[in-house]
Order: structure tokens, then sequence, then C-alpha cells
């Protein structure tokens, strides 16, 4: 029955109640309530609907090892890429006055513009 915490385990970390989980799954709240107090096992379409939808490891779901979270899913990490994050974390502290800090034209020959596209470096 270790499933019954780690569903408790999923509902604390991403700060959500048995209501949110069920709306987010497309299920009822009585069916997770079901899991949540050990009278009803989840379904394998419970647990890869947990996987598709909110990043849940299945192996960690069913025997609580490894991560919690697939790789670039963990909502209490910044995800790579965004840069508001990294502006936040300080990693784009270069440059700050610029629209695009942190940025570089592709091409050499281009100049910061909102039409160009831009790679980050």
């Amino acid at each position: 029955m270790e499933y019954v915490g780690n569903i408790n385990k999923v509902l604390d970390i991403l700060n959500i109640n048995q209501s949110e989980l069920a709306k987010r799954l497309g299920l009822s709240r009585a069916v997770i309530s079901e899991f949540t107090n050990g009278s009803r096992e989840p379904s394998k379409e419970f647990i890869l609907s947990l996987n598709r939808k909110l990043g849940i490891s299945v192996d960690w779901f069913i025997t609580g090892e490894g991560e919690m979270f697939l790789p670039g899913k963990d909502p209490r990490k910044p995800q790579i890429g965004n840069v508001a994050d990294l502006r936040l974390s300080g990693v784009l502290s270069r440059q700050k006055h610029l629209p695009f800090a942190g940025y570089k034209p592709i091409n050499a020959n281009s100049q910061f513009s909102i039409k160009r596209q831009y790679k980050f470096f």
C-alpha cells in the first residue's frame, strides 16, 4: 500500500487537494479519495495518467524508489530554457539594460531586433 503514501506525497509536493488532482486527471474526487484512504487500488490507467499529465515517474509511484518526477518535470526546480527564471536566478546578469540580455544574434551581421531569431549562448 505504498501507493497511498505516494499519492499523498504528490498532493503535498504539487500543493493541491484531491479535487484539483481529480480535475487535472479527469477523474472524480471520490475516486481519488478511495485511492488515498486505501479502499481502492490505482489502475494502470491512473498511474499512466499521473505520468503523462503530471510527469510522475511510474517506477517511483509503484516502488517509492528513484526520482519522483521525470527529468525536467519537477515543479520545484526552475526549468532550463525559461528566460524569466534565468534572469531571476542571476544567470542573465550581464547586460541587464538590453532587452535581449543573455542573447546574441545567430548571424554576426544581425542587429538586435524583435523580428530576428536569437539563440542562447
